[in-house]
Formats: C-alpha cells, structure tokens, sequence
C-alpha cells in the first residue's frame, strides 16, 4: 500500500463511524445485554462442561455445525458468570462488522473509492438488516454469506494477507451453518470460469468443511438430534410461501420493512381465511359481524390471491430476465444468478418455505449491490431509474432504521413495554437460589394486529437450567466424534430416534416432535 498513514486514516474513521451506527440502533443490547434464544441453550449446556474446548465437539441441536455460534457461548463461559451475554453480544458485534472490515480494509473493483465503501456499508447495515441478525450469536450463520459473497466477487488478490484473511473466512463461514455451503456452487464455477488458482484453495477448504457438514448432520439425524423436516411439500401453504418470498426478498430490500410487511400480512390473511384475517382485525370487525360485501370482497380477492402472485413474480421473473440479458458475464452469474438461486433454496429450505428476514439479508444485499454496480459500471449514464430504487432503499432504510428492530427489543409499537431480563441480575438471583432459573430473550410472540407483541405470563418465559442442564441431558448429552463412530458401527441407515428436544418454557417443559412434555422432577 503506498502511503499507509493517508489511505488508512479514511478506511479508519469511516469504519469507526459505522461501529457507532450499529451500536447507537439499540446500546442496550451492549449496556443491558440479554441471551437471545439458542445461544442461551448452547451457553447452559457449555457450562456444565469439564474444559471449554469440548463445546465443539458436543452433538447439539440443530443437524448442522455452527462454528461461530458455538464459539460465542463457548469463549463466554471463560469469564465471569455475570458477563456472558455480553461477551456473546460483543462477539456478535465482531462478526456483524466482518464485512465491514473486508469493504473499507481491502480494496476491489467494486469498494475501491471510500463514497463506494460507505455506500456499500449503509446498504449492508441499514438496508438489508433487521434485529433477527442483530448481537445476537444464535443466527451468525445469516452474516456468513455476505462476507462469503465479497470474497466471492473479489479478484483483487495480490496481497498475501488478504489471502490468507480470506482463505480463513471461507472455511469458518463454511462450517458456520449451511449457507455458506449452498454457495459453494458459485466458487467452483468462479474457479472454473477464471482458472484462478487462488479459488481453487477456496474450494478445497469448501470441501473439507462439506466433509464435515455431512458427517455432522448424519450422526445428528442418526441420534435423533435433528431440525424439522423442511422440503415437506404437502405442508406448504403456496400463497403464504410465494407472498413471503416476494415480501422478503424484493420488496424489503427496495420499498423498506414496514410495506414488505403489509404486503405478506395481506396476502397470509386471504390464504389463512376468514377467522384468522388480520384485515379484519385491523378494521376491529369480527367475520360474524362483518357486512356481507366486505365477506364476499374478501372471498374473492382469496380466491385471486394465488393467480395475482403468480403473475407477479412471472413479471418479476421476465425483469430480471433482461437484466440478465443486458448484464456482463460475471454479473450474469455473479449477482443475478446468485441472487435468483439463493431467493429459491433458501426459501425451500426455511421451516415450512416461510422464510424469515434473516433468509433473505444476504438476497437483499446482492440486489442492492447488484444496482449499485449499475452506477460503477455506467458512471457516465443517467440511470435514473437504479438512482432511484438506490435512493428509496437508503431514505426508507434510514427512516426505519430503529423500528425494524423494534419486535426484537422490549419496546414495542403496538403493545405494552416489557423489559427483557438483564442477564447479570439474573445471575445474581441464581446464585442467592440455586433452584432459580434464569430467564432469557425473548419471551414468546403474542400476535397483536401484525406486529409480534412479547406478553409477559408465565407461559411465555424461556429460561435455561444452569444447574442442571436438561437441554442437552435429553438429547443423549453426545460428542459428535464417539456419536459418529457408534453411527458407523452400527450402520447409517439404522436411525435411533427421531425425538426433536429443546425447551419450551421456565416449566421445564420440552418440545418432543412438536408436543409438550414436562421435565420437572
């Protein structure tokens, strides 16, 4: 790098100012910090480990490896009970920022000027982010994919420490959940397409991290340690899981949140029927009560609902199409071909092909960049109509900025204010009483109009037992390595259970293949 001290300083202040950014959406999560879901289950059976090292070699719930949020709870229980979840939350931090560290410390084609880089860097944090992916270890795995897709498209490779940065980051993101292996289809074309030996070794690490996917997710669907069953067809609903995917992936990333929203909410209220409709609650009508020609009007835009998405995403579909057409080669693949593909296998393969908005932020970045690419390529033209979409995404992703966040945090727009519990206050009630059993975030959804309001009863705590950890008690309490070895021995085919555990309450009732069972002595 030529002029180290004056090409570093922008990068530098650039990359501190974005750190805020994220921070300052909600500083609780850092001040006041909490255990989010999963990685409080991961944090309590980690605990009750001999040596902090056996966390990655436990045979846990879900039927794949998760490195990093396993890595999080696992470096966590190395300091003091009372700090867990905030070393959890700053790892979180750590990897939420890894993009931002290859955008404004690496330079690219594509972020090579700092205005590229800050774009690039709002339309990752801003644009494509809710508060699923936010300090939160539990779902690490969806930020893996954005820096696996930079280095992707990066062939700015001449520098040594960039490649070995770069080489470590495939094979962690690859053995960080599945994602990161659904793509790697697009680094073995890049090898093949570009020659490039430098992704070739990118394949390789892809490999050996399959080996271990593959090995993972079979003694966990051996022992019975395994996720529910997702390419279920005949549990679809198609109206719902079309209107979901156009919701998540099109118009979030373009029209913001808020209309993404509406947009699948309207369209689940005409497939769920009458005695579910939200349109209804929304109008604080009852379906008995309801005028006949709104009943009827509601009828018929159900039966119509379908037909409309499909021609919807036809039209949408025959867009992209010309896209494609008038792009360059590596765009072709690259972007519209990634995009296209990440948008169906992600989908098809969330719970019930529902999808979420954690599925959907690496398919919202690629769209946004994609357009932006449009500028970089074409700086001289007008392109009024990419300025435009950019420009919508940015002012409505800022506005929403806070609000997108709001259904993850205790404060709510439509519901009562409910504090989460303050991970270091419950400790110290642990520690006075041992028979305690400290609550985590979040409490579960209550369904208010179409915002998930948190309810705060007794049924609706989650806690975890860090006197006696049951999450992992009844799944075997299993290393991968020993489970894997019993699996070979005894054969593949011959499945040992098929019981999903995990908790459901502070009752210390689990989930067994979606029924409630109590655990208490």
């Amino acid at each position: 790098m030529k002029n180290k001290k004056g090409t570093l300083l922008y990068p530098i202040l650039s990359f501190i100012f974005m750190i805020f950014i994220i921070v300052i959406r909600y500083p609780d999560l850092l001040l006041q910090p909490r255990f989010w879901a999963e990685e409080a289950f991961y944090f309590e059976t980690f605990y009750s480990l001999e040596h902090w090292w056996q966390s990655f070699n436990v045979l846990i719930y879900p039927a794949y490896y998760l490195f990093l949020s396993r890595l999080a709870p696992s470096i966590a229980t190395l300091f003091p009970l009372e700090q867990a979840a905030f070393v959890t939350s700053l790892f979180s931090l750590a990897v939420l920022s890894m993009p931002l560290v290859i955008i404004f410390f690496t330079d690219s084609y594509y972020w090579r000027s700092i205005k590229s880089k800050l774009l690039i860097s709002v339309l990752y944090i801003v644009c494509s982010t809710t508060g699923e992916v936010w300090l939160t270890s539990t779902n690490i795995g969806f930020i893996v994919p954005v820096f696996m897709f930079l280095i992707l498209i990066d062939d700015s490779l001449e520098s040594l420490r960039k490649r070995l940065f770069y080489y470590l980051l495939v094979f962690i993101g690859a053995i960080s959940g599945p994602i990161a292996m659904i793509m790697a289809p697009f680094f073995f074309a890049k090898y093949f397409v570009s020659k490039n030996q430098i992704f070739g070794h990118y394949c390789i690490a892809l490999s050996l991290a399959a080996i271990l996917q593959m090995s993972y997710f079979l003694a966990a669907n051996y022992f019975g340690v395994i996720a529910e069953n997702r390419l279920d067809l005949t549990s679809w609903d198609w109206t719902i899981s079309l209107s979901n995917a156009l919701a998540y992936n099109f118009i979030f990333p373009l029209f913001g949140y808020f209309s993404s929203l509406a947009f699948r909410e309207f369209f689940s209220s005409l497939a769920l029927g009458l005695e579910t409709n939200n349109i209804l609650s929304v109008l604080n009508i009852s379906s008995e009560n309801a005028p006949a020609l709104l009943i009827n009007a509601l009828e018929a835009l159900s039966a119509i609902a379908l037909p409309f998405l499909c021609i919807l995403s036809l039209i949408i579909t025959f867009v992209l199409h010309k896209v494609f057409k008038l792009a360059a080669l590596d765009k072709r693949i690259y972007f519209i071909g990634l995009y296209i593909y990440l948008v169906f296998m992600l989908h098809a393969l969330s719970l019930g092909a529902l999808g979420g908005f954690r599925y959907s932020l690496i398919t919202s970045f690629i769209l946004l960049f994609y357009l932006h690419t449009i500028l970089i390529d074409f700086p001289h033209k007008r392109n009024y109509l990419v300025k435009s979409l950019l420009s919508i995404s940015l002012f409505i992703g800022i506005a929403e900025y806070y609000p997108r966040i709001h259904v993850y945090t205790p404060n709510t727009f439509v519901a009562q204010k409910i504090e989460w519990p303050i991970w270091s206050n419950e400790i110290k009630l642990w520690k006075s009483d041992s028979s305690y059993l400290p609550k985590v975030w979040p409490y579960k959804k209550n369904k208010d109009l179409i915002f998930p309001a948190r309810i705060l009863n007794e049924s609706n705590l989650v806690c975890i037992n860090l006197t006696n950890p049951k999450n992992w008690k009844n799944m075997g309490s299993r290393n991968f390595t020993s489970s894997f070895s019993e699996m070979l021995s005894k054969g593949v085919t011959a499945l040992d259970s098929k019981d999903i555990l995990h908790y459901d309450n502070c009752g210390g009732n689990i989930i067994v293949n979606g029924e409630q069972e109590s655990l208490k002595q």
